[in-house]
């Protein structure tokens, strides 16, 4: 039997970002969580109303997660969405001629305003992001540097108003509703007000539906907790 169970409890749920979520959505139940959580720890030797009990004694904190999400919904009821099809990911061993290639890749590659071309330096390996009508600018140019080219992918860009630099979480909320429907994502990018996810061709149109589909749940949300505030403000 675990000494502190309450806070047994409290940990289980700070560990698992899923839980937070339907938490924050008012789509758990204290008698579903106790379920979930006896079930997941067989060699704890729990009881459904001892966990139930802890749940109540968790229901301040529990309080504060189901509010966790509001200044990141405050941000995104704002932004809009954006799909683009054709992009390519290639990428290639970094190093002092490729760094060099990249500063004048713009001019030689005459790629211009409304194309696709995004830059991601790691450790070891540069990646460039390119509409697929410029992949032989790109073969032409990095030649024998190049390691790999991953076709068939999408751009997914979420407009987000300015005040998104401030807040924390927008990462996490944006692709916690995408990985939880099982869904890969190849690559990320940001850039100013705009967040770039990069999902397979195969996955665009479910991914695109998914994040409308919660930015719409979002301002919805927003402006019945609007509508209540100027109601209980009335009183």
């Amino acid at each position: 039997m675990i000494a502190n169970l309450t806070q047994f409890i409290h940990e289980t749920v700070n560990r698992d970002g899923v839980i937070m979520q339907g938490l924050s959505r008012n789509l758990i139940t204290p008698r579903a969580l106790a379920a979930y959580i006896i079930k997941t720890n067989p060699d704890k030797n729990l009881s459904l109303e001892s966990v139930r009990t802890a749940i109540r004694r968790c229901d301040t904190d529990f309080s504060e997660i189901k509010d966790i999400n509001k200044p990141v919904y405050g941000v995104l009821k704002d932004s809009k969405i954006h799909l683009k099809s054709g992009v390519v990911r290639v990428s290639f061993k970094k190093g002092d001629a490729s760094l060099e290639l990249i500063n004048r890749s713009l001019k030689t590659l005459e790629i211009y305003g409304g194309d696709t071309f995004r830059v991601i330096k790691g450790q070891n390996i540069l990646t460039i992001l390119v509409d697929e009508g410029n992949l032989e600018k790109v073969r032409h140019a990095f030649s024998e540097r190049i390691l790999d080219i991953e076709k068939d992918l999408c751009e997914i860009s979420i407009i987000v108003p300015k005040e998104a630099y401030k807040q924390y979480g927008m990462n996490s909320v944006l692709l916690n509703e995408i990985t939880i429907n099982k869904i890969n994502v190849v690559s990320t990018f940001s850039c100013g007000t705009e967040m770039n996810v990069y999902v397979y061709e195969k996955d665009s149109q479910k991914t695109f539906n998914i994040l409308g589909n919660m930015l719409e749940r979002i301002k919805n949300e927003m402006k019945l907790e609007e509508k209540k505030k100027k109601g209980r403000n009335n009183q």
